[in-house]
């Protein structure tokens, strides 16, 4: 009966938190996982990390594997060697090295002992290949190195040392495709302090580190690669040494005992001297040590295998080898965008600290409604998949940021709450000390005077109600067929205003343009005459009230095929006319996109909404108050709006270009360039979790 209670556990789980977590017995160990993956969950593999099982993904249906860390952080050098790992490969993006779909996050924060990472599954390993009785082509022999250098290439472009490349590190499925793994123990090259730790299986290090040197340089990956590059077609270790005394000596018997020519990387003066005392061996020919290899495979052997790091051949050499002339395409072979920076390596940081930074978001998401997400009232592709993907994890404008978010939520199918929504007139709200009492005039479709009133406005008029108070303010009504939804509906604010009789002698202290005009040529007269006359229409000149815009969108892409004039073309012609019309140029102030303001605002909101989460997820507070989001991402679809503004905002934006709206080039866009280019808002959000290391 015990039994086939445990056989049970072990297929379906035990579920807990309400189903959102799922506890596995796996070979005695206890794996729990997320609801999303499901069985068959099996060991795949184990060793001194822990266990690796597979499972399946239910919302994506693709199979993964799943490492589990055990009490990952009792002492501080196996946590930061996780956390580095984990921060290095959501930094790279590369076919030949392996990708991490997710990072299983605890139900609790005081029961954060163990860590889960969630990789692509892969078949085997090259080390259980070279083990195999399956024969090897050269075909074969080639293509793994092929991979193995190009995934190389791309991670020393970024900078990166891996430090233990070998055999059981290089991953493969059933098509050869090899990916790299296992970066606990790669490093900047900027960083100095490399032998604080153990440093590359014995069997595959390259002279400098047996001789202790304290500087080294990318040159160490190479003898790797050459010493498995000689493996694979060998069929076992190049240097299979006890120790590191025969390590050495046997390196020395292949290759021959350097001479003085050869020691220049070495600064101590013991190295060089134990060096020189070494048993002395002169050079064997790989041609006859290795007389079933071909010749050209020997020289690129060779090549890679020279005693002295300076002479080694580089990653990008080893590409162009005529070994490999076959496979090698330059345009196929991809560098990293940007140097990986591991800030945290030098910090003082203590098991807690690590665990904080594993166990918290550090990255916000800004989304352009309009072009991005919606397209007048129809959501974009799969813009509502993609923000679900957010919610599982845990421009329109005229109406007020509550009803907006009602109205997202219910087109998207997610719970969006109103202190999630910023529009281009959410900036308002900032003015409302100045003009709370005051007579404001507000512009646009949808609600403008609601939407300034629930910011704290309580004496604020739309247009529509403030012409409606003066007699052929707008000589063309007559033929239009406008209607003042505020006098139909008989609101209270107007039926309070228009009792008092007013209007035609109280001031407008300001005008507001918080959304897309609907009647430009009635809109256009009456902020003139508001403007030129001081606030008082149908009086003498007088200086001009304070105008503001919400944003300044020249165009933007609705469901008609060709873009729509927006609020910036709006503001263009009522400039046109004021200027033309009055003595002072027109004065104004934009709030919306590219305003730098914008995107001050929207980062506090970030970290507003990051620092909420967090107390509302965590049972404990600890010392994340939100404030520390490293990366924030502005998705838009406009590059003279969305992406200017990210740009000047500098860090921490990071600007996504879809081509979705306005952006329809096949190239980044010439002036302002966004720092990503993708088709759609799912590739968008895909990017970002996939390089966050969530899903």
């Amino acid at each position: 009966m015990e039994n086939e209670e445990a056989m049970e556990n072990e297929t379906t789980g035990i579920p807990t938190y309400d189903g959102k977590y799922v506890q596995y017995n796996i070979l005695g160990n206890l794996f729990e996982v997320s609801g999303n993956y499901v069985p068959p969950i099996q060991p795949v593999g184990r060793g001194a990390y822990g266990i690796v099982c597979c499972a399946k993904n239910s919302k994506t249906n693709e199979e993964v594997a799943i490492k589990k860390i055990g009490n990952a952080f009792d002492n501080r050098i196996d946590a930061k060697r996780t956390l580095r790992e984990i921060k290095l490969l959501c930094h790279m993006d590369h076919e030949n090295v392996i990708k991490i779909k997710d990072i299983i996050r605890p139900p609790e924060r005081e029961k954060f002992n163990d860590v889960y990472i969630v990789y692509e599954l892969m078949d085997t390993d090259l080390n259980q290949i070279i083990r195999s009785t399956q024969a090897l082509t050269d075909d074969h022999c080639q293509y793994f190195l092929y991979q193995l250098l190009r995934g190389l290439k791309y991670i020393h472009s970024a900078n990166v040392l891996h430090r233990d490349l070998k055999p059981s590190n290089l991953l493969l499925d059933a098509n050869c495709d090899l990916k790299i793994c296992d970066f606990g123990l790669a490093r900047t090259t900027s960083e100095t302090d490399f032998m604080t730790e153990y440093v590359v299986t014995r069997w595959y290090r390259a002279p400098e580190l047996l001789l202790n040197c304290s500087e080294y340089t990318a040159a160490i990956d190479i003898w790797s690669v050459g010493c498995i590059f000689l493996e694979i077609i060998r069929r076992e270790p190049l240097f299979p040494g006890k120790d590191y005394v025969q390590q050495l000596m046997l390196i020395t018997e292949l290759l021959g005992s350097p001479d003085d020519s050869d020691l220049g990387f070495l600064r101590s003066d013991n190295a060089r001297k134990y060096v020189r005392q070494l048993p002395h061996f002169p050079k064997q020919p790989f041609t006859k040590k290795f007389p079933n290899v071909s010749p050209i495979a020997i020289d690129l052997a060779e090549k890679m295998l020279v005693f002295d790091p300076c002479k080694r051949i580089t990653v990008e050499e080893a590409l162009n080898h005529p070994f490999l002339s076959g496979l090698h395409e330059i345009n196929e072979e991809p560098i990293c965008p940007s140097p990986f920076v591991f800030d945290f390596e030098h910090a003082s940081l203590d098991e807690e600290d690590i665990k904080e930074l594993l166990n918290t978001t550090s990255f916000g998401i800004a989304f352009d409604i309009d072009g991005v997400v919606l397209r007048d009232h129809t959501p974009i592709g799969n813009s509502p998949q993609a923000l679900r993907r957010l919610y599982d994890h845990d421009a329109g404008g005229g109406f007020r940021e509550s009803k907006r978010a009602m109205q997202l939520s219910e087109l998207l199918g997610v719970n969006i709450s109103p202190s999630q929504v910023l529009q281009g007139h959410s900036p308002f709200k900032q003015l409302v000390n100045r003009y709370e009492n005051e007579l404001v005039v507000a512009v646009g479709k949808g609600e403008p005077a609601a939407v300034m009133s629930e910011y704290g406005f309580k004496n604020v008029l739309s247009i529509d109600e403030y012409a409606s108070c003066f007699d052929d303010i707008d000589p063309l009504a007559q033929y239009k067929e406008w209607r003042n939804k505020t006098v139909a509906n008989q609101s209270s604010t107007f039926k309070e205003m228009a009792s008092r009789k007013s209007v035609h002698s109280q001031r407008v202290q300001a005008a507001f343009i918080v959304s897309d005009s609907v009647h430009w040529s009635r809109d256009i007269q009456v902020l003139c005459d508001i403007l030129r006359t001081g606030g008082l229409p149908g009086k003498e000149i007088g200086h001009q009230p304070p105008l503001y815009f919400a944003h300044d969108d020249l165009a933007y892409q609705a469901t008609f095929p060709s873009e729509r004039l927006g609020l910036g073309a709006f503001r263009i012609a009522l400039e046109s006319v004021f200027n033309r019309i009055h003595f002072n140029a027109l004065e104004y102030t934009s709030f919306g996109k590219p305003n730098p303001f914008v995107f001050k605002n929207a980062e506090a909101v970030l970290k507003q909404l990051a620092s909420s989460l967090y107390h509302e997820v965590h049972v404990v507070n600890h010392a994340n108050d939100g404030s520390h989001l490293k990366t924030l991402y502005m998705i838009g679809d406009n590059p003279s709006v969305d992406i200017k503004g990210a740009r000047q905002a500098g860090h921490p934006w990071f600007s996504i270009l879809t081509r979705t709206g306005v952006f329809k080039g096949k190239e980044n866009h010439a002036d302002f360039p966004a720092d990503l280019v993708v088709d759609t808002v799912e590739e968008a959000v895909d990017y970002i979790l996939r390089k966050e290391c969530t899903s």
